[in-house]
């Protein structure tokens, strides 16, 4: 009989016992390649590795206490999850019905930024899985952030998590300039969450050091105009962004755009401030 485990007021059976069976079978090369050959193989691949992401998701979603989670991220380990999913997603995206994919790395960057919110120990191996394979510099990502609203978002919060405790991921969004040009561009979208998500994102980008200095500060008027968002969360990251900006010099160019005052300003009278 499978061991009970306590989450709060939730008391479920441990995932793990169950889970490896089906874990070990995005581990073995031939699965896939099996499926391949089933007719409607490309909806099944997608259910496939939907289902895997499902299974890999729920001890963090119910918030599992550190036994349940510690094991957890041992199957991933051992099994090498994180690389062969995001490669499977990349490589069956351009057959796979046009929903699919997107559900797959939205549920893969949501794993990603529970674990990083978990521990900074994750912080250089997720790198790494992102950066994928020497010709594929980031591309997943790129290809997120000009997804529909819930990847776009999913996305721009996981980058946001990879900074949450270091300046690791700086030098990536130094080099890949449109990786960091298409989080502003979140930043000015309708989708009220991917904007949240994005400027949670550009604020964490200039915490640590002042690498990113002169791309942010670049986007500083559209930083302002967020200080006036319908979203309380979205106002409280855009003045979390510029003051971190600000932490490091202060420049003419906040001086000309008035920037102490309007943080003195929406300091004095955003109500919903907490």
């Amino acid at each position: 009989m499978d061991n009970i485990y306590s989450t709060g007021n939730t008391r479920v059976s441990s995932p793990i016992g169950n889970s490896k069976k089906e874990l070990r079978a995005i581990n073995e090369e031939a699965t896939l390649d099996d499926m391949n050959n089933e007719e409607n193989s490309d909806y099944i691949i997608g259910e496939f590795i939907l289902n895997i992401c499902q299974i890999i998701c729920f001890p963090f979603a119910i918030d599992a206490n550190e036994e349940i989670t510690g094991k957890t991220c041992k199957i991933l380990k051992e099994f090498n999850l994180f690389n062969k999913i995001l490669s499977a997603c990349l490589n069956n995206s351009s057959t796979l019905v046009c929903d699919i994919p997107i559900s797959l790395l939205a549920d893969l960057f949501s794993i990603f930024s529970h674990l990083l919110r978990k521990s900074e120990d994750v912080v250089h191996v997720i790198i790494k899985i992102l950066k994928g394979n020497k010709d594929q510099s980031y591309q997943a990502l790129v290809r997120c952030l000009n997804g529909n609203s819930t990847l776009k978002s999913r996305t721009c919060n996981m980058i946001g998590n990879l900074m949450r405790y270091n300046d690791a991921f700086y030098d990536v969004l130094k080099k890949n300039k449109p990786l960091f040009d298409n989080l502003v561009r979140c930043c000015q979208l309708d989708e009220l969450n991917v904007r949240k998500s994005a400027v949670f994102a550009i604020g964490n980008s200039i915490y640590f050091s002042d690498l990113l200095y002169v791309y942010v500060e670049e986007v500083l008027s559209i930083l302002i105009n967020l200080l006036n968002d319908s979203l309380v969360k979205t106002r409280i990251h855009s003045v979390a962004a510029i003051g971190n900006l600000a932490n490091h010099r202060i420049t003419d160019k906040m001086l000309a755009l008035k920037v102490p005052q309007k943080l003195l300003e929406i300091a004095c009278h955003d109500t919903q401030f907490s």
